[in-house]
């Protein structure tokens, strides 16, 4: 026979282990959801500064942090007034002319990378590109348009994809290119010059560039010129927003040249802010951090809120683990039956302080009760159960018991009493049996 005690499939402790298990796993997906953006990387090898491929600008965030730069990378939109930093700008070549502006407003040290770069992920090496085509001039215009209606992006030997009215680019026919006719990307030497506000090109003086192009329009200043006269760094007129009209310039693929490497490093430094903090944005590459109750309530000032939510919801649960099996019932205030009147007459005694005189006739009841349990019908033959005793050796005999409850003078005592005379009772009862 199976005498083992039977259990449940799952212990108090399991259950528990599980509860904070889950508890735990629950508050890490909120956690993270709310955070995402924050771990997301860029692994298509785009033009921004978390792609690490030759079109990207790890490279050159790399190099402004060696070179002892505090460089952040800027998932918000919003920008404070007093904000003197320089923030770099990558737009891709479907960044909205409007976003890109948004960005640039409100007077602070902006510098806007053009894209220029048409390329293909590589899968053989994740994060890296292989160059495929450049964009059409008309489609990064489209970038600027936010700042100047009259912006164009050019490139050498090529038709205007748009009328301009810089002095400069009067001589060019003014034709529209079509949106994705493939552009020459023949190299070109370029020799850049600078301006005396801006000083001598930090570049080396002659440069090979596949596809390289400028930027004219009305309202933009050239700061850093071709040898034709082109804006290759343009400042909107009035404001400290800087345009590079190539990325080749400082992309990570332009910083395998030392020389360029180090022009690059000295352009930014020239640029207002460019000596302190510099940001990278990503939220044109849809790196950004959109507002949501998740970022709220585990961010400041309503983390400490949270926190105290989730201790709440800890101490409540681990009361509730305290208690198992159906809730009890709510019992009267005088509950019905035989023992709700035991339970008040004892009370009522007690309150009298009567319990201790009545120990021997307690002892009498317990007298009669062996007895009526032997089943001898002599229950009141003394003589009888004092022989019961003896045969059954044991002790303390029942007289002995009753003078110990004539001399009951407090209530522990008597209790000690109880005990006894119910084991008296146990035992000569057993014995019969």
């Amino acid at each position: 026979m199976n005498t083992s005690k039977s259990t449940g499939w799952i212990s108090g402790k399991m259950a528990a282990a599980l509860v904070v298990v889950s508890g735990l796993a629950l508050v890490a997906f909120l956690a993270l959801s709310a955070y995402a953006p924050q771990f997301r990387t860029e692994t298509a090898g785009r033009a921004n500064v978390l792609s690490k491929s030759a079109i990207g600008y790890a490279g050159l965030k790399l190099m402004l942090e060696e070179t002892g730069t505090s460089v952040w990378v800027s998932r918000s939109r919003e920008r404070g007034e007093n904000d003197e930093r320089l923030r770099i700008l990558t737009p891709d070549a479907n960044s909205s002319g409007t976003a890109v502006a948004k960005l640039a407003e409100g007077g602070q040290p902006t510098l806007i990378v053009l894209p220029k770069w048409l390329a293909m992920p590589d899968y053989l090496h994740t994060g890296w590109v292989r160059k495929w085509r450049a964009y059409n001039p008309v489609l990064i215009t489209a970038v600027l348009k936010g700042l100047d209606e009259s912006t164009a992006v050019m490139r050498p030997g090529e038709v205007l994809p748009g009328k301009v009215s810089d002095a400069k680019a009067k001589d060019a026919k003014t034709k529209t290119a079509p949106l994705l006719k493939p552009e020459p990307e023949k190299p070109y030497a370029v020799a850049l010059t600078g301006t005396p506000a801006f000083g001598a090109s930090p570049f080396p003086p002659k440069l090979t560039i596949d596809a390289f192009q400028t930027v004219a329009g009305d309202k933009w200043e050239p700061v850093l010129k071709d040898a034709k006269g082109y804006g290759v760094l343009v400042r909107l007129k009035g404001t400290q927003t800087y345009v590079l009209s190539d990325p080749d310039l400082l992309n990570t693929a332009a910083l395998k040249n030392e020389a360029v490497a180090a022009g690059a490093l000295a352009l930014i430094r020239r640029l207002p802010g460019g000596a302190g903090q510099i940001g990278f944005d990503v939220t044109l590459a849809g790196f950004d951090e959109p507002k949501s109750l998740l970022r709220s309530l585990f961010g400041t000032p309503f983390l400490a809120v949270t926190l105290g939510a989730l201790l709440a919801a800890a101490l409540m649960a681990f009361r509730a683990l305290n208690r198992f099996g159906s809730p009890r019932t709510e019992q009267r205030s005088f509950a019905f039956g035989k023992r709700s009147l035991a339970d008040n007459t004892a009370a009522l005694i007690r309150v009298m302080g009567r319990g201790p005189g009545m120990a021997p006739r307690y002892a009498g009841a317990i007298r009669r009760q062996a007895a009526k349990a032997l089943r001898g019908g002599r229950a009141e033959d003394a003589q009888w159960l004092d022989a019961v005793e003896t045969a059954g050796r044991i002790t303390p005999t029942y007289s002995e018991l009753l003078s110990e409850a004539e001399t009951v003078a407090n209530e522990p005592a008597l209790l000690k009493l109880a005990a006894k005379l119910h084991d008296w009772k146990s035992r000569i009862v057993h014995e019969r049996r």
